[in-house]
């Protein structure tokens, strides 16, 4: 699950980026000699194209510079970007910035043709020569934050955010839920040759805002990452505990789930696959910024995976992200693009040679697009040298499959049918009037793509 802590914070009060970035600056500036501050001007971005998700991923681009040569990184309330050190390795810093750019590549922000010269993307500040201009752009920047913060003064208090206090009487509730309910699958399905499909594997999660509105309504369990985290660790164990009695389990040839990175090194990890029919294979799905912030641990947990003949799969990743993070170090099993309708949009001319590329070089067989809703998403990924997608379209044919082949879908509706589907265990899916057919589905007829003028 991805959370954007940093900007969560944020939202709570939009100047304290703003002021722990002008404090060092002025103590900086005490002695400039050597000093260097760069500003990315992603506030600049098109709204769409600055989500709080890829905003932090853009500033954990230079984690690696931030411990090899003890730069600072400030991601602020309106999404710019500043990195600050003395003896700032240029060239290294220039890289990230250009696969920073390469994040947002589809926006006019980051397009090469600048008539003045200036490049609007980014700005490099001297601490002897600019350090005027530099004070006072974050002043103007710590000013614009604190109107924000006092517009925000006026709305309705946020959930009260979760606190250390509250962590183990969580932990208690949560191990004492009925999550059986909460459970939700969907599969991902890929096409083969002459108009057929299978299931490569299903995804099983727990609605989480089903959790909290079961045991903690009115708090913010998102507040704090490292109490989520914990909090969500207790969730994975109960999630691996409820498993091995669910029937879903006994069908598909593979399963995915999203854990937290320590959960895979668990007594209930190994006690699931202690269930598991042989051949059978679990595929942990993580999240792009958790492996940014402990590669060492995902490389560890890929190789175990691995080993027992199981499989790691990186999620939320969007087709910049893909071409600018070095899949050679990471080297999943499988990446997650996540579809959005204006992929699909007229493109700008430095744009449109590269993914098909970057799928083809990671492996066509590994690249899944997800989050598709329509037959648009479909045939775009289709155009990319996608084959697997997951979504609710794929839901619905799906549905539509096993429907027409169920003996007693005279019954059902399609909505219905899809619904009881997507139901891991409880009552949603015993209302179905023929449940052993919900999992007979394998292996179905792909969908005929519509000829384009």
């Amino acid at each position: 699950m991805s959370i954007s802590w940093a900007m969560m914070l944020q939202e709570r009060d939009p100047t304290r980026a703003e002021r722990e970035l002008l404090d060092t600056i002025e103590r900086g500036g005490r002695t400039p000699a050597g000093r260097t501050a760069v500003q990315l001007h992603l506030s600049q971005l098109l709204p769409s194209n600055r989500p709080g998700s890829r905003l932090k991923i853009a500033s954990r681009l230079f984690a690696p510079l931030e411990i090899s040569h003890n730069l600072q990184v400030f991601l602020l309330s309106n999404g710019d970007i500043f990195v600050l050190g003395r003896d700032m390795p240029e060239n290294q810093v220039d890289n990230i910035v250009h696969r920073v750019r390469s994040l947002f590549d589809n926006d006019p922000l980051t397009f090469d043709d600048f008539d003045d010269g200036i490049d609007p993307f980014v700005t490099w500040y001297a601490y002897e020569v600019d350090f005027s201009e530099l004070e006072m752009v974050v002043r103007n920047l710590l000013e614009a934050a604190e109107i924000l913060r006092k517009q925000r003064l006026g709305t309705p208090a946020p959930p009260e955010p979760l606190s250390p206090s509250d962590l183990d009487q969580l932990r208690d509730k949560v191990l004492a839920l009925n999550i059986r309910p909460m459970l939700r699958r969907q599969p991902c399905i890929r096409l083969r040759p002459r108009q057929s499909a299978e299931i490569m594997f299903e995804e099983i999660t727990v609605g989480i805002t089903e959790v909290r509105d079961s045991i903690a309504p009115g708090k913010d369990i998102f507040a704090d990452r490292w109490l989520f985290q914990d909090f969500s660790r207790t969730l994975d164990a109960a999630l691996l505990a409820v498993l091995p009695q669910a029937p879903v389990l006994a069908r598909p040839a593979a399963i995915s789930l999203n854990l937290n990175l320590e959960s895979i090194d668990s007594r209930e990890f190994r006690g699931l696959l202690n269930v598991l029919k042989p051949g059978q294979k679990v595929i942990a799905e993580v999240q792009v910024i958790d492996i940014f912030t402990n590669l060492a641990a995902y490389q560890s947990t890929r190789d175990l995976l691995r080993h027992n003949g199981h499989g790691i799969l990186i999620d939320g990743l969007s087709p910049a992200m893909l071409g600018a993070m070095d899949m050679s170090l990471l080297d999943p099993d499988f990446v997650k693009i996540l579809w959005a309708a204006d992929l699909a949009a007229p493109q700008h001319p430095r744009k449109g040679e590269g993914l098909a590329d970057l799928v083809s070089g990671l492996g066509a067989e590994r690249v899944i697009l997800s989050r598709c809703e329509s037959e648009q998403a479909m045939s775009w990924g289709l155009a990319n040298g996608m084959t697997a997608f997951q979504g609710r379209y794929m839901d619905a044919i799906l549905g539509t499959v096993t429907m027409q082949q169920c003996p007693s879908s005279s019954q059902c509706i399609l909505r219905d049918c899809i619904i009881r589907r997507t139901s891991v265990m409880g009552r949603r899916r015993s209302e179905c009037p023929n449940m052993p057919w919900l999992d007979q589905v394998q292996v179905l007829s792909a969908p005929s793509r519509r000829r384009t003028q």
